[in-house]
């Protein structure tokens, strides 16, 4: 029989809500302003070829991504993904997002520690959430507590 505290949802409860809540957040702000035309009429692609030429790092490929808010650089392969809606359209919210994604590849250019440091365990945060599911899966028809919590 699986032991369930309840003070376990004390502490849980603040984190599921404010990471909830910033989710909707962006959300909000990028379907509001992925509406409102950039003035120069530029995609998110060429804004972000643009600033990476700019920036010395023309080098870094520009790639589309599937998904929503999917937009990322990756630091392993040099690449600047960016997911439909930012990088076809020509919004104030794709440049936004590009500025952003295009910080992050300045910032892996200079050597940013924090950036290094982050790049080290995405790999590690990966695994995490595979291994957690599979956790809870098992935790549940097994009904071990203990890989219930470990995949928390």
């Amino acid at each position: 029989m699986l032991f369930f505290d309840p003070l376990y949802l004390l502490f849980l409860a603040p984190g599921l809500v404010l990471a909830l809540y910033a989710q909707a957040r962006v959300a909000s702000a990028y379907k509001r302003y992925s509406r409102v035309s950039n003035m120069r009429g530029a995609t998110g692609a060429q804004i972000a070829t643009d600033l990476l030429q700019e920036a010395g790092l023309g080098h870094i490929a520009v790639e589309e991504t599937r998904g929503q808010l999917t937009d990322h650089y990756d630091p392993r392969a040099k690449v600047l993904r960016l997911s439909p809606g930012v990088y076809r359209q020509a919004s104030v919210a794709s440049l936004g997002i590009v500025a952003h994604e295009v910080g992050h590849a300045m910032q892996d250019h200079l050597g940013y520690v924090p950036m290094r440091i982050r790049a080290g365990l995405v790999p590690a945060a990966a695994w995490g959430t595979r291994l957690g599911f599979i956790f809870l899966l098992v935790g549940l028809a097994a009904q071990v507590t203990g890989l219930l919590w470990l995949a928390v």
